[in-house]
């Protein structure tokens, strides 16, 4: 064997070395595919990464500070020379390609621009960021259950780690659910919305501490707006008008009295808290009952409601009639007749032992419907007919039915009341039928209350006395023509004076409420006035000479006023020959006709010093106007902080509002501080009829042109904003309280827009006026 020379050998393993390197450089590239090499080096991967341990079935990873040949990733130690393994790929085609292993210390031709940790939070693989180069970015998992292949800097969703370029929107599971970004204006609630238009999150005005309204959205979605939302009222103990939560203030007794509270009489007075009403001058019932029943006998005693074998009750009226006439029943006593029983009577009481502070009472006692009184055959008659009683004594009818259904048309009434001062009260009483269902004539001093009255062929009070309240009745379908009315106070004989008519159901028939003669200081206040032709009149129709004065009509509903007979005409409030009268803090809704002030009665004075102030009016049917002046003789007529709306332009053969002269000359009227408003026009504003000297319609402009000094700080065109002007009464169903569908919004431009007037201290629900810097315009006033 021929020994080699040490230089031969080192010749053999340098040529050796060359053809390895031509092998692994030149030829394996072409036998093996990338795919291959790539399973080849994580094989070797996952077999440098598992070590020795005590626990062969825990794999640990490597130190992440050391580079290591073998890896998978050409790290920046590393290179061709010293780890062939890591570093073999570049393919030299301008992209670098991670899918096959390139990066920056790779294939520097290919990723010479990419950074290495860029710090992030997101493992860029193809830049050549690995858990051992930029650990804030990369990390190697074990390979567990939810992990990636143990050794590998890759992500995975659904690892419970928000890593590289993993985030809210690709991997909610690890990331969590993305931020909300708000849009206002859709509608919906969103992130840190704290409204968005139709939705308030539940919210109302009422839970904002407003009584009522409605509570919308800012256009930023930033906070609500309460602009249409009511605040509740203030109110001050003490000044004599009850408001908000009083019981009572002063002389304001809420329509309370002794007898209203249960007891027989008295005078009844307000705390000074004004929470509560003051009894003790009140009189507790006493005196002897008298009972009266069907199953009874007029020759026992009546002390007992029942038979208990040696006595029991009468068994006719006309028993205890006779007793009164005599003087054996006096103040103080009471008869009752049994609930559920019918009692024949023509009962005419002519003497009375009572005073008006311990009046004799008719009642009933027992369960079931009152007991009903039905007439005798006595033509021409009354079933309870109080004649000529005396002043200074009293009597009450109470919680009866008194039914004279046979309405006889040539008389006969259910109650008549002639020629008496007695204190005469009527009270929880159904009252059917008769020519006239209640007649009182030239009488002083009586009062009916929370009756029921209907059915009469002509009408349903008729009277002509003074001092007289009517309060809190339910009066309807009495009469059948233009003569008949559910209220008729008539002139009879002399000058009538003090008249309280208030809190009453007036409704369906063709005339609600008429007066006729000479009447002094008469209140029409508080009442629902509906479904008649005609609502208020005030009306000097006879020959004879007719006035009236110190006249107030406030605080009425007044609506529909012409549905119930199409063959008459119709009228809201008629004002004849009427000197020192006031229409304040009404409510006029959908009536043809609203106001009408005329005087045609031979040799009547005329009307002057007349003011229609503080009036909301709302009408979408045909309509004749808002205001009718239409007679000669009228002088210093008021037209002031009213509000008219309508959605109409023009309605009929008239307008919205007319002032009409038919004779004489011009009226003096005073206009100001009104807002009118078409809905379906704004632009539009109302016109006016003058016939003397200006002929046809005019326009606003044309008028003012006609009368300079008229109509000053009215407003036109601006939308009043009420709560609810379809929901009249409001979610509580009454008139008068802090959502009625007429009430002003807060942001109203009626508010504070009104001027001063000293005879309208308050709103309709009684609160004083101003509440602001100024009075508002319409019947309500807002709180500021």
């Amino acid at each position: 064997m021929t020994l080699l020379s040490f230089h031969r050998i080192l010749v053999i393993i340098l040529v050796m070395g060359i053809l390895a390197g031509i092998f692994f450089w030149v030829i394996v590239p072409f036998l093996v595919p990338p795919q291959k090499l790539g399973d080849f080096k994580a094989d070797v991967n996952r077999i440098v990464g598992n070590v020795v341990s005590d626990d062969p079935g825990n794999p640990v990873n490597p130190p992440l500070s050391v580079p290591e040949c073998g890896n998978g990733v050409c790290e920046s130690t590393e290179d061709v020379s010293n780890c062939l393994l890591d570093c073999w790929v570049c393919n030299g085609n301008g992209s670098c390609e991670s899918s096959i292993g390139e990066n920056k210390n790779s294939c520097s031709s290919d990723c010479v621009s990419a950074p290495v940790c860029v710090v992030d939070g997101k493992c860029v693989l193809s830049t050549g960021e690995t858990a051992v180069n930029c650990p804030a970015d990369c990390k190697v998992e074990s390979g567990g259950v939810g992990e990636d292949v143990a050794g590998v800097s890759t992500l995975s969703c659904g690892d419970g780690s928000c890593s590289g370029s993993e985030t809210c929107s690709s991997c909610s599971q690890d990331c969590g659910v993305c931020p909300v970004i708000p849009v206002c204006g859709n509608n919906s609630r969103e992130g840190s919305e704290v409204c968005d238009g139709s939705d308030l999150n539940s919210q109302t005005c009422i839970l904002k501490g407003f009584v009522s309204g409605t509570l919308a959205c800012l256009s930023n979605c930033t906070d609500f707006s309460t602009s249409a939302c009511v605040a509740a009222p203030t109110q001050t103990c003490g000044n004599n008008l009850k408001e908000g939560t009083e019981a009572c203030d002063g002389t304001d007794l809420n329509s309370q009295t002794c007898i209203t509270l249960g007891y027989s009489g008295g005078s009844l007075s307000c705390q000074t808290s004004c929470t509560d009403f003051n009894v003790q001058n009140c009189i507790v019932p006493s005196g002897a009952i008298y009972y009266i029943s069907i199953d009874g006998n007029d020759s026992w005693s009546g002390r007992s409601s029942d038979w208990n074998g040696t006595d029991g009750p009468w068994a006719t009226l006309g028993k205890a009639i006779g007793l009164i006439n005599s003087g054996n029943i006096v103040g103080g006593d009471r008869v009752l007749l049994k609930r559920g029983q019918q009692f024949q009577a023509y009962a005419i009481i002519s003497a009375l032992t009572s005073t008006t502070v311990n009046p004799l009472v008719i009642g009933s006692y027992g369960a079931g419907a009152r007991p009903e009184v039905i007439q005798s055959d006595q033509k021409n008659a009354a079933i309870f007919f109080l004649d000529r009683l005396p002043a200074g004594t009293g009597i009450t009818l109470q919680d009866l039915f008194i039914n004279r259904t046979l309405r006889p048309v040539d008389g006969g009434w259910s109650v008549w009341i002639r020629n008496g001062a007695a204190a005469v009260t009527l009270r929880n009483c159904e009252v059917q039928g008769g020519y006239d269902a209640v007649y009182a004539n030239d009488c002083e001093g009586y009062l009916f209350e929370n009756n029921t009255i209907h059915g009469a062929s002509r009408q349903g009070i008729a009277s002509s006395c003074s001092n007289v309240v009517i309060r809190g009745n339910n009066i309807y379908n009495n009469g059948s023509t233009s003569q008949d009315h559910d209220i008729y106070l008539q002139g009879g004989i002399g000058y009538k004076s003090n008249i309280l008519v208030e809190n009453n159901l007036l409704h369906d028939a063709i005339s609600c409420f008429i007066t006729h003669g000479v009447y002094d200081n008469l209140t029409v206040r508080g009442n629902q006035v509906y479904n008649c032709n005609f609502g208020i009149t005030i009306d000097a129709g006879y020959a004879s000479a007719e006035s009236f004065s110190n006249v107030t009509i406030e605080k009425n509903l007044l609506h529909n006023l012409y549905k119930y007979s199409a063959t008459y005409p119709t009228a809201g409030v008629t004002l004849d020959s009427c000197t020192t009268c006031i229409v304040k803090n009404n409510i006029f809704y959908e009536n043809r006709d609203n106001l009408t002030l005329m005087s045609i009665g031979g040799g009547d004075n005329g009307s002057s010093d007349v003011s229609f102030v503080n009036n909301n009016f709302y009408f979408t049917t045909p309509t004749h106007g808002v205001l009718t002046l239409s007679s000669q003789n009228i002088s210093n007529i008021s037209f002031k902080n009213n509000i008219i709306y309508t959605p109409l332009t023009k309605i009929g053969g008239g307008y919205p509002l007319m002032v009409t002269q038919m004779s004489g000359t011009t009226p003096t009227i005073a206009l100001s501080n009104n807002q009118y408003y078409f809905a379906n026009d704004p632009t539009i504003n109302f016109y006016y009829l003058v016939a003397l000297g200006v002929p046809g319609y005019l326009t606003h402009d044309e008028f003012l042109q006609s009368f300079p000094d008229a109509d000053a700080n009215s407003l036109f065109g601006q939308d009043p904003q009420f709560v609810n002007a379809i929901n009249l009464y409001g979610g509580d169903g009454n008139i008068g309280t802090s959502d009625d569908g007429l009430m002003i919004m807060t942001a109203s431009p009626a508010k504070n827009a009104g001027t001063t007037i000293t005879q309208v201290s308050s709103d309709i629900r009684n609160i004083s006026r101003p509440q602001g810097l100024a009075y508002d315009i319409g019947a309500y006033e807002l709180s500021d």
